[in-house]
């Protein structure tokens, strides 16, 4: 009997995908903590590592920065297709297999009674493959604080035609739902480069954007690897200087 075209999809995705899940963190041990171990019971039949992306110095926290160096981290570990997850975001209802588009999964939060608050909203978790993530360059690395890196990276999605298709609930199908834990007292500092991602981007001109993109990211990183350690069998934490 021939297999159905859904369980050949499915051994593919099993089979010939590594999936790299990128954690930006500093500070949030108890988040850690329960983070790891819910995702160690959720996750099954998916070949996947996470790398936790410490940043070690005092600067201000460059979420984007680390994202791109747990992206080449992860790369040269043999994942071909990555989640940029923010370590306060526990899973509920998603799909964490291979897709060949760019997927927003955080689309229906606990604290919004999972209803879509913002449409433009490209943050906490996020899933590329490592040739569209190559092709946008990555996050900028110039964010430093908090927020408007997500928008940049959909900015840059936009630019090169990678379409995000985003996990909308509907009829029960291909739910995003995540519950956000509020465990630290982190006084988020705004980068204050609102601007730049959301008023001034639409008046640039093309040219101007692919300059900008294409000087700003995976091309132009740099960080130093100041540790290494295993914290379970497929759990590793990278500390890093940027």
């Amino acid at each position: 009997m021939k297999e159905s075209k859904r369980i050949q999809k499915l051994k593919e995705k099993k089979v010939n995908h590594k999936l790299g899940i990128i954690v930006p963190y500093r500070d949030r041990e108890q988040q850690l903590k329960r983070f790891l171990s819910h995702m160690k019971d959720y996750i099954k039949d998916i070949d996947y590592e996470i790398f936790i992306i410490e940043q070690a110095d005092d600067k201000p926290f460059n979420r984007g920065k680390l994202l791109n160096a747990g992206y080449k981290y992860a790369l040269d570990k043999g994942c071909d297709y990555f989640v940029f997850h923010d370590v306060d975001m526990l899973p509920e209802d998603v799909d964490y297999s291979y897709s060949d588009k760019p997927l927003h999964l955080a689309t229906h939060l606990q604290e919004h009674d999972y209803e879509t608050t913002f449409f433009d909203y490209f943050g906490g978790v996020t899933m590329f493959t490592k040739e569209d993530f190559k092709t946008i360059n990555g996050f900028s690395n110039d964010y430093w604080g908090w927020g408007h890196e997500d928008k940049d990276l959909s900015n840059r999605a936009e630019h090169y035609k990678c379409k995000i298709e985003r996990k909308i609930k509907y009829e029960d199908k291909d739910k995003g739902e995540y519950l956000k834990i509020f465990e630290d007292n982190h006084v988020r500092e705004d980068c204050g480069k609102w601007g730049l991602a959301y008023g001034v981007w639409d008046k640039v001109a093309k040219e101007e954007q692919e300059r900008y993109i294409e000087n700003n990211g995976l091309s132009t990183l740099n960080y130093t690897i100041v540790s290494e350690e295993k914290l379970m069998d497929n759990v590793k934490k990278i500390t890093v200087e940027i």
